[in-house]
């Protein structure tokens, strides 16, 4: 007879003579014991497609029977429907936020806040408590640099500038293109005397607007063939008053050939309205110019004595060759040998804007 195997074995019916079950006996009578059917069945496909290996979860969740219902492990061999909140539908596979119910929805953009004061509240911008109000006036001074002496004032509405804290002539702008002196404390530029050969004379001056000088210039009235002046402007020192630092700015040499002449010498300088001390020097003992009138830079910035107050019109360093140029100053009178200007020898500078 043909080997019997377990697709064609009726296992309900004895097993005799010369019957097999292919893979289980070889030969002899039939010896069916649990271990080798259960070796049988392990490597049988038609049993091991049958049937799932016992499993608690498994059991739980066949047992479950919803639909378009999501399901959570709710404790070891437990499953549980999961609970769909307000704002939320689950349908076709999908999780989708509904909204409703005081929740947020990205794609609102915190439109959907039932009370939009209530929520600056408590996130602390509360307008006008936390925050400030949205006002052009304030965005004007908001976009202003700051910087030392200097006031924002308003140039037009919702526009904003800023004021020295002494430019009390912030009215009358310099014109463009136009010589201009700056102010000293009073009087006009006269045919003075000669300012000597290699000793610098500085001058107290003040600059009323910020502004960008392509110029500086002085007047000759007596001249002297072949002879050069240099004109600079210092830095004023903000504790001391006088005059600090290397030059902020250089002419070059303009010539003394030509009397009752302006002379001028081409700078490119941007200056922030605010007092400067503006300083000559002369190569020749001969040169005259239009000078400031006597007292009147003095009146600014005092003087050693109560005589030189009103006959001293600013400071004079003698031994400050032409040829070796303007000084590096400390901002301290006496430790740059700095006196009282008391004659009508000081070279008044304009300038070009």
């Amino acid at each position: 007879m043909a080997d019997l195997t377990l697709a064609s074995a009726s296992l309900a019916s004895a097993l005799g003579g010369t019957e097999r079950l292919a893979g289980l006996q070889s030969g002899g009578d039939v010896a069916i014991t649990p271990q080798l059917i259960a070796q049988y069945a392990a490597g049988s496909v038609y049993l091991t497609a049958a049937f799932q290996p016992v499993d608690a979860d498994l059991t739980s969740l066949a047992g479950l029977s919803g639909t378009n219902t999501l399901y959570y492990r709710s404790g070891a061999g437990t499953w549980s429907a999961v609970t769909v909140g307000s704002g939320l539908s689950f349908t076709g596979g999908s999780l989708t936020a509904t909204g409703g119910g005081g929740d947020l929805i990205s794609t609102n953009n915190l439109s959907d806040l039932t009370n939009l004061a209530t929520a600056r509240t408590n996130l602390g911008v509360a307008i006008g408590t936390n925050v400030q109000a949205y006002d052009a006036d304030l965005t004007a001074i908001a976009g202003l640099t700051s910087a030392a002496n200097k006031i924002p004032y308003f140039t037009g509405s919702g526009t904003a500038g800023l004021l020295n804290t002494s430019d009390f002539r912030k009215a009358a702008p310099v014109p463009t293109g136009q010589y201009i002196y700056p102010e000293f404390g009073g009087g006009v530029p006269a045919a003075g005397t000669a300012p000597g050969a290699d000793t610098l004379k500085m001058f107290l001056g003040y600059v009323r607007q910020d502004m960008t000088i392509n110029a500086l210039s002085v007047r000759v009235s007596t001249l002297f063939s072949s002879g050069n002046i240099k004109a600079a402007i210092y830095a004023m020192d903000a504790t001391t008053g006088w005059p600090t630092g290397a030059p902020l700015v250089t002419s070059a040499a303009m010539s003394t050939t030509t009397a009752i002449a302006v002379v001028d010498s081409t700078v490119s300088y941007a200056i922030s309205a605010g007092w400067y001390w503006f300083a000559t020097l002369v190569d020749n003992a001969t040169a005259v110019f239009f000078t400031i009138p006597a007292g009147a830079a003095n009146a600014l910035t005092g003087a050693a004595s109560q005589t030189n107050v009103s006959g001293a019109n600013g400071l004079t360093k003698a031994s400050v060759t032409y040829a070796g140029g303007f000084p590096t100053l400390t901002g301290v009178k006496a430790t740059d040998g700095l006196s009282d200007n008391t004659t009508t020898t000081m070279p008044a500078i304009s300038f070009k804007h």
